[in-house]
């Protein structure tokens, strides 16, 4: 269910709000922030070098819709804005999605999501824990299933609170943080031409 603040910024704010998409990461953003996460600390759609298995850069980037740094670690965000029936098995590449009599098949965010953290454990190269979160729009109907124990699904409004709270603390130095903090800022929403190469590559795969 949408809030006041949310049809507020959908009203004035509407080139965020373009696609669904859009509009479920804009919401999500603004979720974040009312549940205490400083503003600053939030990095939306964040490219990194893409790695192969063995560890080599393949000349291509991956895009994390959205990065929190906090003081128990980086948290990664895939967000999701499907309707329909969502079908989903923590165990699988694939999961699937009922609109109507239209069945469709899409990549696991579990999946998407752990190759983000190798991503971006082989770019930064710090020993720092990276935590895994799904959301979505809450405009579909969900059924999920066995989700391993280190990714985390965002299911209703309130709940990142609460898994927040439980994660272990951790201690980041302040020179460390302040470094990544200026790192994600230039990676988030790069204006040199990032995000319109990922997208050709995107498009151009077969």
């Amino acid at each position: 269910m949408l809030t006041i603040i949310d049809i507020v910024d959908y009203v004035f704010r509407r080139s965020e709000h373009q696609t669904l998409g859009q509009s479920g990461e804009r919401f999500l953003y603004l979720e974040l922030q009312q549940n205490g996460v400083p503003r600053q600390q939030i990095f939306r759609n964040v490219y990194i070098p893409a790695f192969n298995k063995g560890g080599q850069e393949n000349g291509k980037t991956t895009e994390i819709d959205i990065v929190v740094l906090s003081h128990k670690g980086i948290l990664l965000f895939e967000h999701k804005a499907y309707s329909g029936k969502i079908y989903g098995d923590g165990r699988r590449k694939q999961w699937i999605q009922y609109f109507g009599s239209k069945k469709t098949y899409f990549m696991s965010p579990v999946e998407q999501n752990r190759y983000h953290r190798y991503c971006l454990q082989q770019y930064l190269k710090l020993d720092i824990p990276i935590y895994l979160f799904i959301s979505h729009s809450q405009c579909g109907h969900w059924r999920v299933h066995n989700l391993p124990q280190d990714v985390h699904f965002l299911n209703r409004k309130g709940s990142f609170r609460q898994i927040y709270n439980q994660l272990p603390k951790v201690t980041i130095p302040t020179g460390a943080f302040n470094e990544l903090q200026q790192r994600f800022r230039t990676l988030s929403r790069p204006t040199d031409g990032t995000r319109e190469a990922h997208i050709a590559n995107f498009s151009h795969k077969p």
